[in-house]
């Protein structure tokens, strides 16, 4: 059996008002589709519990939630076992993503007001001089808050819990570490920024679907590569405005938040 301890350690559990339960599936999850544990390992109540620093109960219905998910399998007497994530499933997944952060462009280009356009260019100017500054907290940040805006703005919140969905299966990893990655984004974010101020749906559409699915391409590649571990397991990511768990904070009372997986 391999123990997996020191692959696992520098991540804590998300902090926010969340269930504790729901703060352990969110930490795990993001282990899965990071990479942090691998496809074909097991997943164990009383070691997971010990290293939180928690009962075994929230780690059992945070299991149970992945499962139905399909992150895990239930495998008698050998624990949870994690399913595999591969690249072709990054893409399917920002495909997803593409179609529905595309529409919610669609219709925000007929809803954001002048004010909303000029913060919009205003955000995108802040994240170039994050880039420059390798500010890389605040260039996930301002990411972030450059999709939120938009998506906000398209009075579409059934498409926002769909987009939400989606973007559990993608990791929380820093697109900023990603290759080409800071070089692409200005440019479509741009484009995005042109379409939306034409008050254009089709062309906000388009360029939003296509940023989207290129980021997703990029994120494919990289996961392909073998790079896909976080340089911080802290930072927020990039998260295409989706409204997510706080970034993470510290773990509960207890021992620093470690996972403890063997197979």
């Amino acid at each position: 059996m391999t123990n997996t301890v020191s692959r696992l350690e520098g991540i804590s559990l998300p902090g926010g008002h969340a269930q504790l339960s729901e703060r352990v599936r969110l930490y795990l999850r993001e282990l899965i589709v990071s990479g942090r544990v691998s496809a074909g390992e097991f997943l164990r109540l009383d070691p997971l519990a010990e290293a939180l620093g928690i009962s075994t109960t929230p780690v059992r219905e945070a299991l149970l939630g992945l499962a139905s998910e399909g992150f895990v399998k239930l495998r008698p007497r050998l624990g949870f076992e994690v399913l595999p994530i591969t690249p072709d499933d990054i893409v399917d997944i920002f495909a997803i993503q593409a179609f529905l952060a595309g529409e919610l462009a669609a219709r925000a280009a007929s809803r954001l007001s002048d004010e909303d356009l000029t913060e919009l260019s205003a955000i995108q100017r802040r994240w170039e001089q994050a880039v420059a500054d390798h500010d890389l907290e605040e260039v996930s940040r301002l990411n972030h808050e450059f999709h939120r805006l938009i998506n906000l703005a398209a009075g579409a919140p059934k498409y926002e819990l769909f987009l939400q969905s989606a973007a559990r299966f993608a990791p929380r990893v820093l697109y900023s570490d990603i290759e080409g990655w800071r070089q692409a984004t200005p440019k479509s974010h741009r484009a995005i920024i042109r379409a939306l101020s034409k008050r254009d749906p089709e062309a906000s559409r388009k360029a939003m679907a296509e940023h989207i699915e290129h980021a997703g391409k990029q994120l494919s590649e990289h996961l392909q590569s073998g790079r896909a571990e976080p340089k911080e397991a802290g930072n927020r990511a990039a998260t295409n405005g989706v409204r997510r768990q706080d970034p993470p904070a510290s773990a509960p009372r207890g021992r620093r938040a470690r996972a403890t997986t063997s197979t």
